[in-house]
């Protein structure tokens, strides 16, 4: 596959700390090489107002407005990207148990947004993996997201 040919039929919700990790990299660590593919909208990704008020609550932390120059033009240009992605009104109810409550808005929105990826780190999420019950969702690691999905 060619980096530079988009596939819509890949749908990604990333997780915020994915996302966060991504723009603050500035390398080619995986983060950054998947916030590059959102970018390239090289998939189409997949969010809900929750996530959007998530990643805008992180990016206007202090901590991170100093410490990685996130100043307002980056926060507004990278919120101007997610609200370009596909939103999605997730229904209430799992079809499985998550053991962190804080993570169901992630699941709940790959699964009501179709989504064929959750990109996450979270050890939580990541177990849920080969369940049954998120039927053809695949929970992976950015890294595992990236070789999946053949980006160089």
């Amino acid at each position: 596959m060619s980096a530079n040919i988009p596939r819509p039929e890949l749908r990604a919700v990333v997780d915020t700390n994915l996302f966060i990790s991504g723009l603050i990299a500035r390398t080619d660590a995986p983060p950054a090489r998947l916030v590059d593919a959102v970018v390239a909208q090289l998939f189409t990704l997949v969010t809900s107002l929750d996530l959007d008020a998530e990643v805008a609550g992180v990016l206007a932390r202090p901590r991170l407005t100093r410490g990685y120059a996130i100043d307002r033009d980056l926060r507004e240009r990278e919120l101007n990207r997610i609200a370009m992605a596909e939103h999605v009104i997730p229904a209430i109810g799992l079809p499985l148990q998550v053991r962190d409550p804080k993570d169901e808005k992630l699941l709940a929105c790959a699964l009501d947004g179709r989504a064929s990826f959750l990109v996450t780190g979270d050890a939580d999420l990541l177990e849920l993996a080969g369940s049954p019950a998120i039927g053809a969702l695949s929970i992976l690691t950015a890294r595992d997201f990236i070789e999946a999905i053949g980006l160089p």
